[in-house]
């Protein structure tokens, strides 16, 4: 599988994001609170279509 192309929206801090790699590899940094695991959680999202029960309300306030 090679990802093409992940897009973002309103998942914890994120609101948009757009990320195109370029590459076989993806590297995250940042400080932290900068929504690197918020962009993992979204990928993981996305390959398994489950989330623990404490993460709805975290990755998706509008949940209730």
């Amino acid at each position: 599988m090679k990802l093409l192309e992940l897009e973002i929206h309103d998942i914890r801090g994120i609101r948009d994001l757009s990320l195109n790699p370029q590459s076989s590899n993806i590297v995250l940094w940042g400080p932290n609170g900068s929504g690197k695991s918020a962009v993992v959680d979204a990928l993981d999202f996305l390959l398994t279509a489950t989330l623990p029960g404490s993460q709805v309300k975290e990755l998706w306030p509008q949940v209730r």
